[in-house]
């Protein structure tokens, strides 16, 4: 039996066979690099690997909901400047923006393997494991995000912890809404209902003096 489709994917895949995005024209990498606010390796490294990546080995990189490759090209150009010995996969729905993004990873000579689909089935189309997953602007297309983020999270353990990985992310994300709403309700029968946002402004704060305490400190390399 065939999967019914899913209309809310399809109105996605349309929308962006009429109008690839972002819009771009693959000659204009003859004369420039676009860049983009997460994909400098230096902050990867930083971010998602504590400091400690050293692209001089094997790095598989999964960009799922590609585009017309800004985000794909940037991270592939920096990884052959460095002479990374990488694996890079590219994800998308759209046939009109893969077509894009393939001829600015031709003009650039850049090896890239493009793959047409939905991330949901990532595991069929492109399966893991990856080191790296960019994933940007994508998953509130999908009429359960949740499962996006679980799909593309199992890509990134090996298939023996995938299972693992997939819990992780699901319980993360159920505990926070359990207990969002348990505290919040306790709080407001306490105190009244303004109090809740008190307590959250205050735990947010918290939170980001902890991560300013905690992230590594890594100076850019280039």
């Amino acid at each position: 039996m065939s999967k019914p489709k899913n209309t809310r994917v399809t109105g996605v895949k349309d929308q962006y066979e009429t109008f690839p995005y972002p819009l771009r024209d693959p000659e204009d990498d003859h004369k420039r690099l676009v860049t983009t606010l997460g994909g400098n390796l230096d902050g990867i490294s930083h971010f998602a690997f504590g400091g400690r990546r050293d692209f001089t080995k094997p790095f598989r990189v999964l960009v799922a909901g590609g585009g017309t490759g800004d985000a794909l090209i940037y991270l592939a150009q920096q990884l052959a400047d460095r002479q990374c010995p990488a694996e890079i996969v590219y994800l998308d729905l759209s046939t009109a923006s893969r077509a894009i993004a393939e001829r600015r990873a031709e003009i650039r000579g850049l090896k890239i393997t493009f793959v047409t689909g939905s991330l949901l089935d990532v595991a069929q189309l492109a399966p893991g494991p990856y080191d790296y997953v960019d994933c940007s602007g994508v998953l509130h297309h999908l009429p359960d995000p949740d499962a996006g983020l679980a799909a593309l999270a199992a890509q990134l353990a090996p298939e023996a912890r995938r299972g693992r990985s997939v819990g992780t992310v699901m319980m993360g994300l159920l505990l926070g809404i359990l207990l969002a709403r348990t505290l919040s309700g306790f709080i407001a029968g306490l105190a009244g209902w303004r109090a809740a946002f008190w307590v959250a402004t205050v735990l947010t704060l918290l939170m980001l003096l902890g991560l300013a305490a905690r992230l590594p400190r890594v100076e850019p390399s280039v």
